[in-house]
């Protein structure tokens, strides 16, 4: 399977679901990473204080690329948020981005169909033993790019689109998909699967006690998708 994935760092710390989004909410800078590629390719405008429209359309051009070119476009949690937030501030794009969306997957949502657990891209990356992912350091990311400290908002949102395709590469091969739970637990996702976003929104959700909030699961928070 040839995969893409693709990351965002925002302007702003994203309010607490279910919560309204700001207008000053932004998409600073982003990321993609295909299978062959040896470190992902950053897009940002350094003179600017978010990415522009035109930017965004040729950020978005270049995933229908990968798409025609046979790449499934892989996010973790982007329903949510990455491409929420990339339909909102690309409007003409915006027929494109919700279809790219429904036909990508996002694995901690297939995971919340699965087996009714979502896990952190650190909580993963921990449990493969490597630390690319900083989730401390995210929080602080918005910050640090009014900062002008472009260098390291960069450098970290290549770091999550390049744990997220180690970690997928390991879900692919190995079918099962390890991460550390916030009481130091391991868990393991067995028999990882790829449903596409629309695939996951079609399903029930699983027979099992859910140990996430019960206004925290997949289909609300993907549910701009099915709006008009």
């Amino acid at each position: 399977m040839k995969w893409t994935v693709f990351d965002f760092e925002f302007t702003e710390l994203l309010p607490d679901f279910g919560q309204p989004w700001p207008v000053s909410l932004h998409i600073a800078c982003g990321s993609i990473m295909s299978t062959g590629d040896a470190w992902p390719h950053v897009w940002y405008e350094r003179d600017a204080s978010f990415m522009s429209e035109p930017t965004l359309i040729a950020f978005v051009e270049a995933l229908i690329v990968c798409a025609n070119n046979g790449h499934r476009i892989v996010t973790w949690g982007g329903s949510s948020t990455d491409w929420r937030l990339l339909a909102r501030e690309c409007p003409t794009k915006e027929a494109s981005i919700r279809s790219l969306a429904l036909n990508s997957i996002d694995l901690p949502m297939c995971a919340c169909l699965s087996i009714g657990m979502m896990m952190g891209l650190n909580a993963a990356c921990m449990a493969l033993g490597f630390s690319l992912k900083d989730s401390e350091a995210s929080a602080s990311m918005p910050e640090e790019w009014r900062l002008g400290h472009y260098e390291k908002v960069i450098q970290h949102v290549s770091n999550d689109a390049f744990a997220t395709m180690m970690v997928l590469k390991h879900a692919e091969m190995t079918g099962f998909l390890p991460w550390i739970s916030q009481k130091g637990h391991m868990k393991t996702w067995d028999h990882v699967v790829f449903w596409s976003v629309r695939e996951c929104l079609a399903r029930d959700l699983p027979p099992v006690p859910f140990t996430i909030a019960p206004n925290f699961n997949a289909k609300l928070m993907a549910r701009w998708l099915l709006l008009n």
